[in-house]
């Protein structure tokens, strides 16, 4: 006669498991699909200062603002060497169409004047359809809105005063919603 085997033990842990993946691919969703209240381009140290009226020579030869009075102006800082400012192409892509005509850009590249060949910038800016001012800065722009960091990205408004500055990949949900907000806001 054999006697009966007892139940094996039952394991929590895949089931625990699979719970806890769930409840953080729910918790990333909720996050990234709301806007946060607590807007991170708030707390850059330029937040509320005068921005540097600099003119920059483009791709184009031409020399263009940074920022134009009397209009929303975005202006982003990359380099052709760096993956995150690629990144963020798409998403400064979003943002124009939504805001054409309604916002100035200008996108200024950090490489150093031997890196950087305007040829090379030029070819990169026609692959990733940068459709506005592409900029070239020797250092000056850089040094005046205290670039450390690229991707950085300064949300200037019609008077001239900065009212954002994120540095790193920045979505354009983030960019769309601080333009929303800005005209409301004292």
């Amino acid at each position: 006669m054999t006697e009966p085997t007892p139940p094996a033990a039952s394991r929590p842990w895949p089931t625990l498991a699979l719970a806890a993946i769930g409840l953080l691919l729910v918790i990333s969703l909720v996050q990234y699909f709301s806007e946060d209240p607590d807007d991170p381009g708030l707390h850059h140290p330029l937040v509320g200062t005068s921005a540097h009226a600099l003119d920059l020579p483009g791709i184009d030869h031409d020399s263009h603002p940074l920022w134009q009075p009397g209009q929303l102006s975005v202006i982003d800082f990359w380099s052709l060497t760096c993956g995150p400012c690629t990144r963020m192409r798409p998403e400064l892509q979003h943002l124009a169409r939504r805001h054409r005509g309604a916002l100035h850009m200008a996108s200024v590249n950090t490489d150093p004047p031997a890196d950087r060949r305007a040829d090379r910038v030029s070819r990169y800016a026609r692959e990733h359809g940068i459709g506005w001012p592409t900029l070239l800065d020797d250092g000056d722009a850089q040094i005046a809105y205290g670039v450390r960091r690229i991707p950085a990205i300064f949300i200037v408004d019609e008077q001239g005063t900065i009212r954002r500055g994120y540095s790193g990949v920045t979505s354009a949900r983030t960019l769309d919603a601080a333009l929303r907000r800005i005209p409301e806001e004292p």
